[in-house]
């Protein structure tokens, strides 16, 4: 009995490393055109928790032909606004803040509309108020020609006379909701963004390679550096603003791995608010 259980202990060892074998051969495929002149990437997959690939392909920086490796750091984009939701998710569970909050309760510079505007309308896109971004973009000053800050985010924001729909009634994308999302944390905890996540995300559970662009200037070792591909080459297309939490987090690949984790186990957050994060929202309507 005992040698039949380790034969079979062994053939399903064998066939494990078999089945990551090949999956790490086709994931390697995928990225082979990413080569050693070009802009590259890291990639990163785990299972259940466990895991069974880790990458990187191309180069973090063309000029000095820095090649990307597992602990470069990335700007994740919109990946950011996890953070920021969960942030908010974190403080309700807490009791300082309730969801069904009017927003103005915590920011009265924020116009009075037709209707109250409450902290989950912005954490799903249902507020109505119009990006910041694309506002600047209509007076003749685009996201890419100028250094933005918080502050010149803010202050469009507040200046909006009107809404793009009845707050809760439609959806439209807009950076302007978490922009006023991490103004609500600041306000709340008294604390930056960056010292509020720090404490309540990146230090518990190991990010120590995660951080805010919330210095554009700041000297960040291991960073990569953006490219666009234009008219036949690739140009620098670097952030250049302090602007930050609908996007603006640096970080890596295995950081990444860890924050799915506090989704994948239901780390620091209570099942009620474990479930609230992927609940889909409903209109109004």
């Amino acid at each position: 009995m005992k040698k039949t259980l380790l034969l079979l202990l062994t053939l399903l060892t064998i066939s494990l490393h078999a089945q990551e074998n090949d999956t790490t051969g086709r994931i390697d495929a995928l990225f082979a055109s990413f080569h050693n002149d070009m802009p590259g990437v890291a990639v990163a997959v785990s299972i259940d928790g466990r895991l069974i690939y880790n990458k990187a392909f191309g180069l973090a920086n063309l000029e000095y032909k820095v090649p990307n490796t597992t602990a470069t750091l990335f700007e994740a984009g919109s990946v950011s606004k996890q953070f920021v939701a969960a942030g908010i998710l974190l403080l309700a569970q807490e009791g300082s803040l309730s969801l069904d909050d009017d927003v103005r309760k915590y920011i009265p510079q924020l116009r009075e509309y037709e209707a109250p505007i409450t902290i989950d309308m912005l954490l799903s896109h249902t507020s109505g108020i119009k990006d910041w971004g694309s506002l600047y973009a209509l007076t003749g000053w685009p996201r890419t020609t100028r250094v933005y800050t918080q502050e010149l985010g803010w202050d469009i924001i507040f200046k909006q006379s009107g809404l793009n729909f009845l707050p809760g009634s439609q959806y439209s994308y807009s950076n302007s909701n978490y922009m006023l999302l991490v103004l609500i944390i600041e306000k709340v905890t008294g604390k930056s963004m960056a010292q509020f996540t720090a404490e309540a995300f990146f230090e518990p559970l190991g990010m120590t390679s995660t951080l805010w662009r919330d210095n554009y200037r700041a000297v960040v070792p291991g960073r990569s550096t953006a490219y666009t591909w234009h008219k036949g080459a690739f140009l620098l297309d670097m952030p250049f603003e302090n602007l930050h939490g609908p996007g603006g987090l640096l970080t890596t690949t295995a950081d990444l791995l860890r924050w799915n984790n506090l989704y994948r186990d239901h780390l620091i957050f209570n099942p009620e608010y474990a479930t609230n994060r992927a609940t889909q929202r409903k209109l109004n309507n």
